[in-house]
């Protein structure tokens, strides 16, 4: 596991850069966190993302990484579990390159030394509604798409216009199109 570490730490940088809408996920993951106090507790401060956000369809996942003497509290996990995240730790290794400060630190190759350290991860699965608001986005398309529908029906029918009794047309908008008070389209 501890080249993982490496590697999942630069495809994590690599889909930040790729794509625009991870930072600011990031951004509401970290928004989620101060909401509930994360923060406050012992050593939460500290975590460096090693992998995610990795968003799927109802969860969104990340996976932090602290230094074992610095282990998070396990009280803050309980705050996330109440509301619904899925929070695991996990004592694992990683391999760190030692401070060249004299010739001992090299190999015989001339590259640094490196030392085996261990390092905790913790896992968290967030709910999505929790981050990503799918009804705003739902409601907002569904709004733009009646809009266009009553738009473009009104044309069709001269609704633009006044009716020729100069009588009121009332209107039901429902997902299906637009329908006058007797239920025809």
């Amino acid at each position: 596991m501890s080249d993982l570490n490496q590697l999942h730490q630069e495809r994590t940088i690599a889909k930040l850069y790729k794509h625009d809408n991870m930072l600011d996920t990031l951004c509401d993951i970290d928004e989620f966190f101060d909401s509930f106090d994360i923060y406050v507790y012992k050593n939460w401060l500290g975590g460096e993302i090693l992998e995610g956000p990795n968003i799927e369809k109802y969860w969104i996942e990340i996976i932090l990484k602290f230094n074992y003497n610095e282990m998070p509290d396990p009280v803050a996990a309980k705050i996330l579990s109440k509301h619904g995240c899925k929070v695991s730790f996990m004592k694992t290794t990683e391999r760190v390159v030692v401070d060249i400060n004299s010739p001992d630190d090299l190999e015989s190759n001339g590259k640094a030394k490196e030392s085996i350290e261990d390092v905790w991860l913790v896992k968290i699965r967030i709910p999505r509604k929790f981050i990503i608001p799918d009804d705003l986005f739902q409601l907002q398309d569904f709004d733009d798409e009646i809009e266009r529908d009553v738009i473009s029906s009104a044309k069709d029918d001269n609704i633009d216009e006044e009716s020729e009794l100069g009588e009121e047309v009332d209107m039901e908008i429902d997902a299906g199109g637009v329908e006058d008070e007797e239920g025809k389209e």
